[in-house]
């Protein structure tokens, strides 16, 4: 099964990173030689404890009375005052006191991410608290940055795709000998049968249409089914294992339900399981047609 989008997946690890120790006129000549506004900060020990934006450093210079536009606390995490200072004037800014560290201009508070919390955990950590960069986080050390623009290309790319929903093949067997077909692979693979909806014969007597062959066989596999609903029971919704047999263009057509994209929208690692195995098995059944 398709493993869904992460952070990591996404995140640019390209992050400058200061120690807290670091003397903030070396900070200030940081941000110009790397053209950046903001840095998370790290102790001794390689953990994160804030962040540091050139607004820190304006606060803490002979320009910390100029006004400061910002729409949220610590700036690093949001754009907006920058148009106010460029970074080229850092090169002019003088400290009010010698000896100044990071850890005494620093931000404490941190926005961040597990670099294993799903995409959709991180735009709505953005879009709640009206941030721009998230960091991403493992065991308490930062590994990458998320971006607004990071999260718009991967809305540019589309929907991540977790598999065709169907798994298919087209056979030269007979429509009836299809049928017969998936019914022995479906039990020699433990599933049982548990609905069948002929779709011709119903679009006739409903819509009075005539159609070609479409029987839908509702397949159920008792200790997959029972694993999944236990693990959430919302999945009851995507059940049965829907196995379809038809005849299109003169050809016969099986196909499968996939699991993987089935499940996948449930965002649940013991459902990855099922959906592997369940999935496995039934590819098995449209296999067995093949040829």
């Amino acid at each position: 099964m398709t493993r869904k989008l992460l952070a990591r997946d996404i995140m640019n690890p390209e992050v400058i990173k200061v120690r807290e120790e670091m003397p903030v006129n070396e900070l200030g000549a940081l941000f110009t030689s790397q053209a950046i506004s903001g840095a998370p900060v790290e102790n001794s020990k390689g953990a994160l404890v804030g962040v540091v934006s050139v607004t820190d450093i304006v606060r803490a210079t002979s320009m910390g009375g100029r006004e400061v536009v910002t729409t949220s606390e610590p700036n690093f995490y949001v754009r907006g005052w920058e148009e106010e200072v460029s970074l080229d004037e850092l090169g002019e800014l003088h400290l009010e006191e010698e000896g100044l560290l990071v850890k005494d201009i620093m931000t404490p508070s941190v926005f961040a991410v597990d670099h294993d919390a799903p995409i959709y955990h991180v735009a709505e950590s953005m879009m709640e608290s009206h941030l721009h960069r998230l960091l991403v986080v493992e065991d308490d050390r930062v590994i990458g940055i998320i971006s607004t623009s990071d999260m718009l290309q991967l809305l540019g790319k589309g929907t991540p795709d977790l598999g065709d929903v169907a798994l298919k093949t087209t056979t030269d067997l007979s429509f009836d000998d299809a049928v017969e077909r998936c019914r022995e692979s479906l039990a020699a693979g433990g599933f049982g049968v548990l609905t069948e909806i002929d779709i011709q014969a119903t679009l006739k007597k409903k819509l009075d249409v005539d159609t070609e062959p479409f029987l839908i066989l509702g397949a159920c596999h008792p200790p997959s089914a029972y694993k999944a609903i236990s693990a959430a029971p919302d999945v009851g919704v995507l059940l049965p294992c829907n196995v379809t047999v038809s005849v299109e263009g003169g050809k016969t057509v099986v196909r499968a339900m996939n699991p993987a994209t089935a499940l996948g929208v449930l965002e649940s690692d013991e459902l990855e399981e099922v959906g592997a195995e369940v999935g496995a098995a039934l590819q098995q059944v449209v296999d067995s047609v093949s040829g």
